[in-house]
This record gives structure tokens, sequence and C-alpha cells, in this order.
């Protein structure tokens, strides 16, 4: 009787072959059907994760109109001297703030854009400094608040202190 794979000699080479054989067959299988199947599948998910995305389109364009719009109520206002003195000295006799100083602005052009340095020194009361900063700033978007200095001056004469406050300011203008 003849034995199958007559060609090997020993049980080692024979299982060593069918080893050999089977890798090859996995390689050609995988390659020729398997392959092709995980690339379709991939295609597949990432085509209905777009038809999700599509779906959710029109609540993503209105939440991104909201923050649209929210941005454009914060952004500061265009630089006016005489609107930003008028809206500190106003706020500045409703409580009783004094203003020392408040010099012509510096500016600078930096890529087509002109940035305004205000540098404004006050005398009061902090809290009521620290109110003006935050009307500055977060509720009327006049200026960018960059430094805020905190010092104390003796008078000597009065043997009074008093509380300055040196404010720097900065605006945009295109």
């Amino acid at each position: 009787m003849k034995k199958p794979l007559s060609f090997l000699a020993t049980y080692r080479q024979h299982n060593l072959f069918l080893l050999t054989v089977a890798v090859f067959l996995g390689i050609a299988i995988y390659s020729f059907s398997i392959r092709r199947t995980v690339s379709v599948y991939q295609v597949y998910q990432k085509n209905k994760q777009n038809i999700e995305k599509a779906a959710s389109a029109p609540s993503d364009i209105a939440r991104y109109e909201k923050e649209w719009t929210l941005l454009q109520q914060t952004r500061q206002r265009a630089y006016n001297r005489e609107y930003l003195l008028d809206q500190l000295t106003s706020f500045c006799r409703a409580h009783e703030l004094l203003i020392k100083s408040f010099p012509q602005a510096l500016q600078q052009e930096k890529n087509q854009i002109s940035i305004y340095t205000n540098h404004i020194e006050l005398e009061g009361k902090y809290k009521d400094i620290v109110k003006l900063i935050f009307m500055i700033e977060q509720e009327q978007h006049l200026a960018s608040v960059s430094s805020v200095k905190f010092y104390t001056l003796k008078d000597r004469i009065d043997k009074q202190t008093y509380l300055r406050a040196k404010l720097v300011l900065r605006n945009l203008s295109a």
C-alpha cells in the first residue's frame, strides 16, 4: 500500500508541509475575499456616520448660529476716544471716582489693524474701581483691560491716604 504524500519521509515533514499549505491558503483566502469584505464594511460604517451627521445638521447649524451671535455680542466696540471718555466720566460721577489723567492714546499699526493703548489713572475706593473695570470690559465692551496697578498715595499736607489705580486699556480698529 502506498502512503499519501510519499515524497515526505517523516511525519514531521508531513505536518510541516500541511502547516505551510494551510498558511498559504489562509493568505490567499484573506487577500481574495476577506480583505474586500473588510474594506466594504469600513466604507459602509463611514457612510453610516455621514448619514447620522447629516441628520443632525440642522440642530448643529442652529447651535453654531447661537454661538456666533453670542460672540458678536461680546466683541469690543471700535475705538472712539470721546465715547470712552463720556462713559468713564458718567460712571465716575455716579460712583465718586476721580479721573487723574487721561492722556492721548498710543496708536500702533500691525497687519493693517490699529491698536490703541490708553493709560488712565483713577482715584477712589477699591470697590468702585473694580466696578468700573467690570463695566469697561464686560458690560459695555469699551476696551480690553490689559493691566491694572493699584497703589496708595499719602498726601503730606492733608495726612490722608488715597487709593489710585493705573489702567491700561487696549482697543482694535481695522
